[in-house]
């Protein structure tokens, strides 16, 4: 057991670990997100995009575990995908920004505008009038 550690690169140890965790991370968030239009949030953007569940169904072994280690769903939201590919981009980006030294500054700029774009997706919903019946605010 402890000689194949020894064989074991550390350096791709660690690459396959990061690589786990930025999909762990992508799967929470599209989760997340998922909670949130199931409460009514992002209306505009609630729709499914496809039905998977004749390959792959979510209540099988591999639908389960591919959902739990990487956020599988067989009929995802907009949003959900927006979030997950929002996600694994951002978290890439940082990655590399960090292995090239970006400056602090850099980063914060990428992430306030990853930010901004996941509000803006929002807003349209909120900026909506509901059953407008007089001119006058009530």
């Amino acid at each position: 057991l402890y000689m194949g550690l020894i064989k074991l690169s550390v350096r791709v140890f660690f690459q396959v670990t990061n690589v786990l965790l930025v999909l762990l991370v992508a799967g929470l968030t599209s989760q997340g997100f998922g909670f949130l239009v199931q409460a009514g949030l992002f209306e505009s953007l609630s729709q499914t995009l496809w039905d998977s569940s004749a390959l792959l169904t979510e209540d099988g072994l591999i639908g389960q575990s591919l959902g739990v280690l990487i956020g599988y769903t067989a009929r995802p939201a907009a949003i959900q995908v927006i979030a997950y590919l929002l996600t694994l981009t951002i978290l890439y980006t940082t990655m590399k920004a960090i292995d090239k030294n970006m400056t602090l500054k850099n980063l914060m700029k990428t992430s306030t505008a990853a930010a901004a774009f996941i509000f803006v997706l929002a807003m349209p919903q909120w900026a909506a009038a509901k059953d407008v019946t007089s001119p006058y605010v009530e």
